[in-house]
């Protein structure tokens, strides 16, 4: 621990002697990388209950599969890749995962409340499986330039920052640009 301490110390004075900046050189050890690894996974896990309970209560239990399988075939691809490529997987990954989760299921519900709600205008006391079939079809006509547009507008921003070549959030960029168009299409699919 001392060695690391005077590695940080060294380090930051060469910079700031060389360039005159300021850096703060911090270290993340293995077991503080595990408990976060072990708190995500934790987390995801009882955010997909939660889930799972409020979209049965408040949409149908049908809706709710929908939204755990976009979920976990989000995170799986995106993590998959990241295996396939050996790319790191650090905290940056976690933030990106948590990040297109939100996005997925926000997503997801969008078509969800246009589901329901056309459903409500058809005045009918019982819908058949093929008018529920049109009213989905309609709903996602509906919904679809406006999700393929907020895909676009954030792939935008992901590939600027590309080209400014944040190295910091590299891995980040990585994620959520992947995460995106795996959590449009499969949002859209399901």
């Amino acid at each position: 621990l001392l060695k690391d301490s005077v590695k940080k110390e060294t380090l930051e004075n060469y910079f700031e002697e060389k360039y005159g900046a300021e850096v703060n050189v911090g270290s993340v050890r293995n077991l503080l990388q595990r408990d976060l690894l072990k708190s995500t996974v934790l987390s995801i896990a009882i955010s997909l209950v939660a889930i799972t309970i409020y979209l049965s209560l408040r949409f149908h239990f049908h809706y709710a599969l929908g939204t755990v399988m976009t979920f976990l075939h989000t995170i799986l691809m995106v993590f998959g890749l990241f295996v396939i490529f050996h790319l790191e997987i650090n905290y940056m990954f976690i933030l990106a995962l948590l990040v297109i989760v939100g996005y997925s299921i926000n997503d997801t519900l969008v078509s969800f409340a246009r589901i329901r709600e056309n459903v409500t205008l058809v005045n009918s006391d019982r819908i058949t499986k093929k008018e529920f079939k049109e009213i989905c079809n309609r709903s996602f006509q509906e919904i679809f330039m406006r999700t393929i547009h907020t895909l676009i507008l954030v792939l935008l921003l992901m590939i600027v920052l590309f080209i400014l070549n944040f190295k910091g959030i590299l891995h980040f960029n990585i994620a959520i640009f992947i995460g995106l168009i795996v959590a449009t299409y499969s949002s859209i699919f399901v």
